[in-house]
């Protein structure tokens, strides 16, 4: 069995910065942290910027940077999430019985794979499997190692 891999697996990402000049960024009289200004950027993404310098870039769709409104510095990924796909249906009841898992489908329709802590590594019965907690994007090795133990187990 092989995975699918698509041309873009990742599909949030979430970065932590700080602003070159605070005080380029001018809060409302009475707003001050811990409040956030919020900018929308031109990807559908979020800034939010805090009085203290700090900023967040939420909901990116790839690890490219759109245009900012203010310079940036210390840019680090904070999360990441990624989604792959077996060619193949899973039968989460059997998996669960042969891996550290959590399986509860009356609450959640995946199983979770604990071997992967602290990422979130959620199996759906269609084969969709989404990695959440992510703090690297290059990390191909994980994605195959997943697939790999899947297919080990099954």
């Amino acid at each position: 069995m092989q995975i699918i891999i698509l041309e873009n697996m990742i599909t949030n990402v979430n970065y932590k910065a700080r602003l070159v000049d605070a005080s380029l960024v001018k809060f409302p009289a009475g707003q001050q942290p811990p409040y956030q200004l919020i900018y929308p950027l031109s990807n559908g993404a979020k800034m939010l910027v805090f009085g203290s310098g700090k900023c967040r870039i939420m909901g990116l769709k790839s690890e490219k940077m759109p245009n900012l409104p203010f310079p940036i510095k210390d840019l680090t990924i904070q999360s990441a999430s990624a989604v792959m796909y077996l060619n193949r249906n899973v039968n989460l009841k059997q998996l669960a019985k042969v891996c550290k898992s959590t399986f509860e489908p009356e609450l959640f329709p995946a199983l979770r794979l604990h071997a992967y802590d602290p990422l979130c590594v959620n199996v759906f019965s269609n084969g969709k499997i989404t990695i959440l907690g992510l703090k690297q994007l290059s990390n191909n090795d994980l994605f195959w190692d997943i697939e790999t133990c899947i297919n080990s187990l099954i």
